[in-house]
């Protein structure tokens, strides 16, 4: 029987599925993304104050999700 210390220092296949797995979270990760700052995007349209024709307003929103999506991903704290 092989063990892993007999494969030490031999080069090995990356895991398929591993592979496969990490590339399905990123597509995840980046329609999560694009829903919220789609989202964030209509919001800020909505709102009176805001000019929908100033420069740079999808990169607002963007950083609007992402920050969301930071506030959203932190670990729960447990109230006593």
């Amino acid at each position: 029987m092989i063990s892993g210390k007999d494969l030490e220092g031999w080069i090995t296949a990356p895991d398929p599925l591993a592979a496969m797995k990490k590339a399905q979270n990123q597509t995840l990760h980046r329609e999560r993304r694009e829903r919220i700052a789609t989202a964030v995007l209509t919001g800020m349209l909505a709102n009176q104050n805001v000019d929908p024709w100033r420069d740079k307003i999808a990169v607002d929103a963007v950083f609007h999700a992402d920050a969301l999506i930071a506030e959203l991903d932190k670990p729960k704290k447990v109230q006593p």
